[in-house]
């Protein structure tokens, strides 16, 4: 398929995209093929090298983008709010609102997940994480 054929049928205009590992071979094809259907895409990377590199294929829609959608910060953010959406009923499965932000959080920062419609941990796990608690291995191999 040909970007023509792809504008033909998607027209994202108006429309912000996030790309988590956006500056991967993948995430950036994506950009590339968002920015033709008239997107504005948010690139987000752990590399933030390899992410200028991606965001350098599209001098123009960059320089558009730059002047209207970039909040170009000094730093990563110390406290983070994000809200999982709705397509999720479970903390497990809900982490992707953690982890999608992760590379916008400083070293020690938080990531608060603001998630009313949860009700349950996690469907599978959830006997387990209540049983012992939510812990990182260092809790396992201490003791």
């Amino acid at each position: 398929m040909n970007l023509d054929e792809l504008r033909s049928m998607c027209d994202f205009t108006d429309r912000t995209m996030l790309i988590t590992g956006g500056a991967g071979l993948l995430g950036s094809e994506i950009a590339c093929a968002l920015i033709g259907c008239n997107a504005n895409v948010v690139i987000l990377d752990c590399d933030p090298e390899l992410a200028q590199k991606v965001i350098e294929r599209f001098p123009k829609a960059v320089e558009l983008s730059a002047q209207r959608h970039i909040r170009w910060c000094e730093e990563p953010f110390q406290r983070v709010l994000s809200c999982a959406q709705s397509m999720y009923d479970e903390l497990w499965t809900g982490a992707t609102a953690m982890f999608k932000l992760e590379p916008a959080v400083a070293l020690g920062g938080e990531v608060v997940i603001y998630v009313p419609h949860f009700d349950v941990v996690s469907h599978v796990h959830g006997k387990y994480i209540y049983k012992v608690g939510y812990r990182f291995p260092p809790y396992f191999l201490n003791d």
